[in-house]
C-alpha cells in the first residue's frame, strides 16, 4: 500500500515538473568501505541508488552531501575525497541538476536515529561489493561507479 501511494505521488510530482519547467538541484556520494558501496533503495522505486538528496537554494553542494548521508543513513563525513561529476537529470519530465560526490573517509554516528521523513522514503540500505552490483541497481548508479573505477573525475554529462 505504501509502494502504491509512494508510486502515485512520484507521478503527481513528475507532472508537476513538467508542467511548469521544474529545476531541481542534488547530490548523490559515492560511498566507500574499502571495496564496497552503500546502496538505498527507496520505498517508491525498484532501484538501487546512491544515498543522496535535494540542495536547498543558496546551500553548498558538499554541505549538502554532509547533510543528507546523516540523515539517510548515520554517516558523519570525515571529508570528501573529490567530485565525480556534475550531470543533468531529464528523465520523466525533470530537469534535475545533480553533483556527484565520492566518499571514502567517513564515521558511523554510533547515536544516529533515522528521522521519520527517511524511515518513509527509505526501504532498505545495504553495502555491496563495487564489482558485484545488484542486478536493479539503477542503470545512473551503475554508470556513476563505473566511471569512479575508472579513475575519472570532474565529470559533465547526462545522468
Amino acid at each position: 500500500m505504501i509502494k502504491i501511494i509512494f508510486n502515485f505521488l512520484q507521478y503527481l510530482r513528475r507532472k508537476y515538473w513538467k508542467i511548469f519547467k521544474i529545476e531541481t538541484f542534488g547530490i548523490r556520494a559515492v560511498v566507500l568501505d574499502g571495496q564496497k558501496i552503500l546502496l538505498v533503495k527507496h520505498r517508491y522505486g525498484d532501484y538501487w541508488v546512491m544515498p543522496g538528496g535535494g540542495i536547498n537554494k543558496n546551500d553548498d553542494p558538499k554541505k549538502t552531501v554532509k547533510k543528507e548521508l546523516h540523515e539517510e543513513a548515520g554517516i558523519i563525513v570525515k571529508s570528501i575525497s573529490f567530485k565525480l561529476g556534475y550531470y543533468k537529470n531529464t528523465t520523466g519530465g525533470k530537469n534535475d541538476n545533480v553533483h556527484c560526490y565520492v566518499v571514502d573517509s567517513w564515521d558511523f554516528d554510533s547515536e544516529y536515529k533515522k528521522r521519520l521523513v527517511d524511515l518513509i522514503e527509505i526501504g532498505a540500505m545495504k553495502w555491496f561489493y563495487v564489482h558485484n552490483l545488484p542486478r536493479n541497481a539503477s542503470p545512473a548508479t551503475v554508470d556513476r561507479i563505473n566511471e569512479y573505477l575508472e579513475g575519472k573525475r570532474d565529470l559533465t554529462g547526462k545522468w
